[in-house]
């Protein structure tokens, strides 16, 4: 399978799933079923250094797959995969309540403590 794949990253607002009641969100739950469309959920890991490697698992949306994925990333996808369309990878890597300086490395943020 060839196609786009895109990272979706971020707090809360890319964290949300259509279980958190968006708006139509059954509605278009119903609709979730498409198998060009794929996602990659990253679990939730805390770690003091940067991994090499992380847990998840590629699943195709359905509407069973998707209730519980960021429905911002879904979205997103389902827009790339309607426009182009070529099969679309979504890699999830959404924790809401992290600090910005959790997603990038130690040193970087020591740096710019440093240069103050």
């Amino acid at each position: 399978m060839l196609g786009e794949v895109w990272l979706c990253s971020g707090q809360s607002n890319m964290e949300m799933t259509f279980e958190w009641g968006i708006k139509n969100g059954e509605l278009e739950l119903k609709n979730a079923d498409n198998p060009n469309i794929r996602v990659f959920s990253i679990d939730k890991i805390a770690a003091d250094y940067p991994q090499l490697d992380c847990k998840g698992a590629w699943t195709a949306s359905t509407p069973e797959t998707i209730r519980k994925t960021s429905a911002l990333a879904y979205f997103f996808g389902r827009e790339l995969q309607q426009k182009l369309n070529v099969p679309v990878g979504i890699i999830v890597s959404a924790w809401g309540g992290t600090p910005a300086e959790v997603w990038i490395e130690k040193k970087a943020v020591s740096k710019q403590s440093s240069a103050k």
